[in-house]
């Protein structure tokens, strides 16, 4: 039988009280004389409740679903805490902040396969100081670019094109874009109504579209000779020829900026810098795939413009594949050097030869200047994702967020609580149910298509990690907020402190 507690008098507990006060009173003056006694109490109490915790968390029963313990500050709103001084930066892109170097947490919640949606997080993310630049940085109205394609394909790929294109400092008009299409084949009214369309919204949007005619029916041929409309249509003021195909993304203009200013003067050296790309490479060699943007310098397409030298270039290599091939290979005979010799391979620029998801390539931390294949080979999120459908949307998305977190920040992973949580940032937050080591960050493979793609990438959706993807972006009182969420409607936001 249960032992029936004894009912005290209210006057037995104040007495008690009172002696207890008196006691802890004597104490502390004891302590407060003796500093060393002091310090070993406070030591002995700290080690206690930690190892109570540990017993508490160890003995707590395993569910079916993930459950993930992660602290947080308490607060009316609570954010998750972590100091600038205390990140450790590798050379992968990706900031490891040890759980015993964050705030002290007060209140422990259990997150599991699904957060109530009024339960939204706010993570205060530190920013970053970019790298110092090499050279000065240029202006957008040193470029101009080039496209071979159809006004019927321009015409939705026109707000993608504002992102990158559209004078971001005055009224004045964005640098020259080149349309190449062929005068005939594309002569319908359909493609007539669309250019129309074209140019009334790229008038709207202050955008320099200018789409050239041409007798070239060879989609290739059309790409080698946009080094020809270019140079006509450039100005003494244009030091960078940029030719690359209509879904190419850049995705902001100062990661373009940036990517050129670390090259010597455009007007002094024969420069041309492309994507790699592996698969295709082990087929056609290595040439500058022009889906990643190809990206010439002045001098060099000066010398691509020599009288009769592009007709001679295109009878001699029209049997390569694709205009990209054919642009490298004229390079390399005017400039006497091997096509490995003169070519400048960028990291950030991402032909991305893939099909299925892009959550692999971009959780492997990429840097970040231009994307490919978006809206045809991969889809930009997983199929659960509310925009999986709509790449359009999808990459308007990412390169808004570049524009607001800045895109030496975009992809950069935060490791947070001991390997439970990593923010990839304007991506995805992903809270997992084993601690994730740095050796889970490290590519399983070397290869070009393969470069990013990781242990944890590879984890299983709902019983090793839950996802959170972002599905908007917004600026309040001068910070970056990001909106992730999961498959079941549950929210997180983040909040890049600039």
């Amino acid at each position: 039988m249960a032992a029936i507690p004894m009912k005290a008098s209210s006057d037995s507990l104040g007495f008690a009280f009172a002696n207890l006060v008196s006691m802890l009173q004597q104490m502390l003056q004891q302590l407060l004389q003796r500093p060393r006694i002091l310090f070993l109490a406070i030591a002995a109490t700290v080690c206690v409740n930690l190892v109570v915790s540990l017993i508490f968390l160890s003995s707590r029963p395993v569910t079916s679903m993930p459950s993930l313990s992660v602290l947080f500050q308490a607060d009316s709103a609570p954010t998750l805490i972590f100091g600038v001084s205390h990140l450790e930066e590798t050379s992968d892109r990706t900031w490891f902040a040890p759980l015993e170097k964050t705030s002290d947490p007060t209140t422990l919640w259990q997150i599991g396969a699904s957060l109530p949606p009024a339960h939204s997080k706010v993570y205060a993310v530190p920013a970053l100081v970019p790298k110092k630049r090499l050279l000065p940085l240029p202006s957008m109205d040193s470029f101009i670019f080039g496209v071979a394609t159809s006004a019927e394909r321009a015409l939705p790929n026109l707000p993608v094109w504002s992102h990158w294109l559209k004078n971001r400092t005055s009224k004045h008009l964005s640098s020259p874009l080149i349309v190449s299409y062929h005068k005939d084949i594309t002569n319908t009214r359909e493609e007539k109504k669309s250019r129309s369309q074209v140019q009334r919204a790229a008038k709207r949007e202050n955008l320099d579209v200018r789409f050239v005619p041409t007798a070239i029916k060879r989609y290739e041929q059309r790409v080698l000779f946009l080094l020809r409309e270019l140079w006509v249509a450039s100005s003494p003021k244009t030091k960078w020829f940029v030719i690359q195909d209509d879904d190419t993304v850049w995705i902001t203009q100062d990661a373009l900026l940036n990517l050129v200013s670390a090259y010597p003067d455009p007007s002094q050296y024969d420069l041309i810098i492309g994507a790699e790309s592996e698969t295709n490479t082990i087929h056609h060699g290595q040439i500058a795939y022009g889906g990643g943007g190809i990206i010439l310098s002045r001098r060099l397409v000066q010398k691509l413009n020599a009288d009769g030298l592009l007709e001679t270039c295109y009878e001699k290599h029209q049997s390569v594949f694709g205009g990209d091939g054919m642009i490298t290979n004229c390079v390399a005979d005017t400039l006497g050097k091997p096509r490995e010799e003169v070519l400048s391979y960028d990291e950030s620029l991402h032909q991305l030869d893939f099909s299925g998801d892009a959550v692999k390539f971009f959780e492997g931390a990429p840097v970040v200047a231009s994307l490919h294949h978006w809206n045809s080979w991969f889809s930009i999120f997983h199929n659960s994702h509310p925009l999986a459908e709509r790449s359009y949307d999808s990459i308007l998305l990412l390169a808004q967020t570049a524009q607001l977190v800045g895109y030496e920040n975009f992809g950069r992973r935060f490791v947070l609580h001991g390997g439970k949580i990593a923010v990839h940032l304007g991506y995805t937050v992903v809270f997992y149910r084993e601690p994730i080591l740095p050796a889970d960050l490290v590519p399983a493979d070397s290869s070009m298509q393969q470069r990013f793609f990781t242990k944890a990438s590879n984890m299983a959706e709902g019983t090793d990690r839950v996802t959170y993807f972002l599905v908007g972006i917004s600026e309040e009182d001068g910070a970056a907020v990001g909106v992730y969420e999961n498959g079941d409607g549950a929210q997180i936001r983040v909040l890049w402190q600039r």
